[in-house]
């Protein structure tokens, strides 16, 4: 699960409880004005072939949580329900680290 909150500038992403073991990540910091996109997308979480895990944690029908490699990006996961998945898509330019975040729990966008 992750908690949203802005700070500074930034759209913070806080990983919550056992995710940060399966993320193998805590948190993130995107610029707000390098966010292209935010939408609900629970058919690209339906899929079986998220990328690469690198490193991740990728039980099917569970969890796909971490950094995934896939179509040549970089892509961060916090999925648990397929059906409350938001994806954020970002300038890659800006944000070197991560291309697309994806995550569940589309009330949270309600800042």
């Amino acid at each position: 699960m992750v908690d949203l909150s802005i700070s500074g500038g930034n759209l913070v992403l806080h990983v919550r409880g056992a995710d940060k073991l399966w993320a193998f990540k805590s948190s993130l910091e995107i610029p707000l004005a390098h966010i292209n996109e935010i939408r609900a997308d629970p058919a690209i979480a339906h899929g079986w072939w998220h990328g690469l895990r690198m490193p991740g944690t990728k039980i099917p029908g569970v969890l796909t949580a971490g950094t995934f490699y896939q179509d040549g990006k970089r892509v961060f996961w916090d999925v648990h329900n397929p059906e409350n998945t938001v994806v954020l898509r970002v300038d890659s330019a800006a944000c070197r680290q991560y291309r697309e975040r994806f995550f569940p729990s589309p009330e949270t966008l309600a800042f």
